[in-house]
């Protein structure tokens, strides 16, 4: 597999990892002013673009609408449906300033699975006593219904307040327009390749920290559930995500840095530009939290 072998480079290959891997940059922002930096695009995109909770709200809104006509279907064969929601967002933290030379570091793929995998929670409502979920002819209903159903629209549905993809979408523009500002990516990847990753295997096209966290990401193992003893393959994973997240700081650091200076000033004039939109917004996803808990939602 082209993932293990690359495994086995990074980890000889890592002492390659010098201060000059990465191009030269101006002197970028210092790690306090950063922080800085990071957090106030945090809060700004979170308000706009919801945080984990309010965006698995949102789903699980969605989730019911997409999915009332089947079950009402099922009951119409007689049978009791089986309801679970699996939440998406679990363990999510926002990445704002993702992009080519843009985006968060050391920021791990194995975080959110882990998270996801300790919930193991699921608002759901189990079968009715003696209901035969389990038989053929349960499934076969399952089957009959679902092809009745076929015109859902995924995405966009209820939950997700008016004007937050407008919004989240100028300010990634903001983003762009700093990658843009910090030059080609050819030198990261070349940078990272002197170390042996190559990422565009699983990076579906997507290049710099993007298609980084996509590459990460397709090669990540079933995360263990709580109480379960790490597979191999995990513990193995988990040293791999170490030492290429090590490489994409020592290639793609400093000109990371230089990018929050330069996006510093435009965040402040998309904060204030856009004060009551965002508050709107804002209150339209805490509005979205409490809808979805009236009919069901425990997260």
């Amino acid at each position: 597999m082209a993932g293990s072998m690359v495994r086995h480079v990074v980890l000889a290959g890592f002492a390659l990892l010098l201060a000059g891997c990465s191009s030269a940059a101006p002197l970028p922002v210092g790690p306090a002013d950063a922080t800085s930096v990071e957090s106030r695009a945090a809060t700004i995109y979170t308000r706009i673009s919801g945080d984990s909770q309010q965006r698995d709200a949102a789903n699980y809104l969605e989730w019911l609408t997409i999915n009332q006509s089947y079950w009402s279907c099922l009951e119409g064969k007689g049978f009791t449906p089986i309801k679970q929601f699996s939440p998406l967002w679990t363990g999510w933290i926002a990445n704002p300033t993702s992009g080519q030379w843009m985006g968060s570091l050391q920021v791990r793929p194995s975080v959110p699975a882990l998270a996801i995998a300790a919930s193991s929670r699921a608002e759901s409502s189990s079968p009715g006593k003696g209901s035969p979920t389990a038989d053929k002819g349960y499934q076969d209903a399952s089957d009959s219904c679902q092809s009745e159903n076929t015109d859902v629209t995924v995405g966009g549905g209820p939950g997700t307040p008016v004007g937050a993809a407008q919004l989240t979408s100028d300010f990634k523009k903001l983003v762009e327009a700093v990658d843009a500002e910090l030059g080609p990516i050819d030198d990261y990847r070349q940078c990272m390749a002197q170390v042996g990753i190559d990422y565009s295997s699983g990076s579906e096209g997507d290049e710099g920290w993007q298609g980084l966290y996509r590459y990460l990401t397709s090669e990540l193992p079933q995360a263990p559930l709580e109480g379960e003893e790490p597979s191999q393959a995990w513990r193995d994973y988990l040293v791999f995500e170490t030492k290429v997240l090590a490489a994409d700081e020592s290639c793609r650091g400093a000109k990371y840095h230089e990018g929050l200076r330069r996006l510093a000033p435009g965040l402040e004039d998309f904060a204030s530009g856009n004060a009551a939109r965002i508050d709107e917004v804002a209150q339209g996803w805490a509005a979205t939290v409490e809808q979805a808990r009236a009919k069901g939602f425990t997260g």
